[in-house]
């Protein structure tokens, strides 16, 4: 393996290779020999993309293996992780075609398909098994607009939580697409800057973009929460509202 750059490590096949289910009469995970080449980068419809600092290319017997987190959403696919069933599960959207140029409007990107959502009015709310997410209050003052947010984290483990703001995407009913415009980053809800550790909950508000037609009734919020372990090690889940703000 010329050119590899890495250390000989023990690593279990489990980890290796993901969530893959054993066979009947196989172990669940046997030591192996594989290399961590720093060596690889990746390339995304022309775009060259880094791994994150936490992310390997792991060597094995000729083939490569990389982290199915950070592949499938650089090809706008959602990852959710099932630890009762060991199965990672990658969910890609129907995408929405762009044609506008004004620098607002996105496609390809996770949630980025506004055009079968379902509207309902506040509150709304999420549950899952790490965390309960909820949007209940929508202000539109001469400050602009803001929803108001609520999570909860229910985890019965050391699992933090922390909502990326820089990371929020407002979808419209016409497919336009509105990310956070960092310009805007001193009107942040600071709240959201701290982990939400177990058992604790935290309100606070999420600002939309100034470039966002006020008086539009429906539309989409996509926010990134993330999930740390006691580890430090740091996953990505999809929060999405669809709000109907009609009277």
């Amino acid at each position: 393996m010329n050119g590899k750059k890495g250390l000989l490590l023990g690593l279990s096949l489990g980890l290796c290779l993901g969530t893959a289910l054993p066979a009947f009469g196989q172990p669940v995970s046997e030591p192996i020999q594989a290399y961590l080449n720093h060596s690889y980068y990746f390339t995304f419809d022309g775009e060259r993309t880094e791994l994150p600092e936490d992310g390997h290319v792991l060597v094995y017997e000729g083939r490569s293996y990389v982290p199915a987190r950070f592949v499938a959403e650089q090809l706008g696919a959602t990852v959710t992780w099932h630890s009762d069933t060991k199965e990672i599960e990658i969910r890609r959207e129907k995408q929405v075609d762009s044609d506008d140029t004004t620098g607002n409007q996105t496609s390809g990107k996770p949630g980025s398909d506004s055009t079968k959502e379902t509207y309902k009015r506040l509150p709304q709310k999420i549950r899952t098994e790490n965390y309960t997410a909820e949007a209940f209050l929508h202000v539109s003052d001469n400050n602009g607009q803001r929803l108001w947010l609520r999570i909860e984290n229910t985890s019965d483990s050391d699992l933090r939580l922390q909502l990326n703001q820089s990371k929020t995407v407002f979808l419209t009913p016409d497919g336009r697409s509105y990310e956070m415009n960092l310009n805007e980053a001193s009107d942040f809800d600071k709240r959201w800057y701290s982990e939400i550790i177990p058992e604790e909950t935290k309100e606070g508000y999420l600002l939309l973009p100034s470039r966002m037609d006020s008086r539009l009734q429906q539309w989409t919020v996509v926010c990134q929460l993330q999930l740390i372990d006691r580890r430090g090690t740091q996953t990505t889940e999809e929060v999405r509202f669809a709000i109907d703000l009609g009277k």
